[in-house]
């Protein structure tokens, strides 16, 4: 059997770089790097929308904010000037302070309704803004605790490698091995492969070794050449392992129901967006709703960052998952390949 696998592996890496759109990937990859050395900056500098209107007497605020490092674009004159300010740009908030710093009053200009969580964080930071300007120190009543060590400040741009292993890197199994099934339908190979000794599980898996060694020179490539060699490299070759293996299976599960590209499209993509939605989890932790938390790539996507950017978390349990789920999706995808594919007349 063995054999087999690996005259069949041969002749699908074969085929498999002999597709253009193998070559669309090793120009994706060399893109992908450049935009993370050359383009992307370290750090990404916000803008200061905050508008401000000094009304007091002694124009208290307004100097502490100045000496402070805000920009004198961001000192307006009059009321007027931070309502019109406001309406101009939706992004701002304008600030008028009025009394004095022993009873000052604030009045708040925005846009559109402001939740009770904006609400207290903006209330917050006026607080603490005055605590500073009288000097009252308010730190006292609060006291921070750790739960794990604190990791190192991770530049902006290698942030976005995880998500480039995912969505870059382990989605190649999911499309290509639809790909595969279509030409093979249509070139007739699948017939042939029927009345050969191969039997399913050798189809299945020559593609899956395919798509997994492109996944390991891609994955590694990416990250040598971004981050650098300061990780677990038997950890990363595994979770690329696996991933590129679910992700094969997933889509013979799905590429079994068509015979070609156009009928599988709406379909796949509709599933390779779902699958993209745990990016939103990352760039915004607050949102993590429970049914995000089941698609396979959020999973995928924390083991990655913590193999790169270690903080301490254990991710056995994490791991453990992704390979039970991996034998399921392999289960089921031979079983839909055994019914749908190797059947005559099917």
């Amino acid at each position: 059997m063995l054999k087999g696998l690996m005259n069949l592996f041969k002749k699908d890496m074969i085929i498999a770089l002999r597709n253009s759109l193998f070559w669309v990937l090793i120009v994706t990859l060399i893109l992908m790097i450049g935009m993370v050395r050359f383009l992307i900056p370290d750090e990404i500098q916000l803008t200061d929308n905050r508008l401000i209107f000094d009304n007091s007497q002694d124009k208290a605020l307004e100097k502490a904010l100045l000496y402070g490092g805000l920009s004198e674009e961001n000192i307006l004159q009059s009321e007027e000037e931070v309502i019109e300010g406001v309406r101009e740009n939706s992004q701002s908030i304008g600030i008028i302070y009025e009394g004095s710093l022993e009873s000052p009053r604030f009045t708040v200009v925005h846009h559109g309704k402001i939740n009770p969580q904006q609400k207290k964080l903006i209330d917050a930071s006026l607080k603490g803004l005055m605590s500073a300007l009288t000097g009252t120190n308010t730190e006292e009543a609060y006291q921070l605790e750790f739960i794990r060590p604190q990791a190192p400040p991770i530049s902006k741009k290698l942030t976005t490698i995880p998500t480039l292993l995912v969505f870059e890197v382990l989605i190649l199994g999911f499309m290509y091995i639809a790909l595969f099934m279509f030409q093979e339908k249509e070139e007739g190979s699948i017939r042939a492969y029927r009345i050969s000794p191969g039997n399913t599980s050798q189809y299945i898996l020559s593609k899956t070794l395919v798509f997994t060694v492109v996944g390991l020179v891609y994955g590694f490539s990416l990250v040598l050449l971004t981050v650098g060699t300061d990780f677990n490299f038997l950890y990363l070759a595994l979770t690329i392992v696996l991933g590129s293996a679910l992700y094969t299976f997933l889509g013979g599960i799905v590429g079994v129901f068509f015979n070609n590209i156009s009928e599988w499209f709406a379909i796949g993509v509709s599933l390779l967006v779902i699958n993209m939605i745990p990016i939103i989890s990352s760039l915004y932790p607050a949102f993590s709703p429970k049914f995000v938390t089941y698609i396979p790539s959020y999973s995928i996507l924390l083991i990655f960052n913590e193999i790169l950017f270690p903080t301490g978390k254990q991710l056995f349990s994490t791991t453990l998952a992704i390979v039970a789920l991996t034998i399921v999706a392999y289960i089921a995808c031979h079983l839909l390949v055994e019914n749908k594919l190797m059947k005559e007349g099917r």
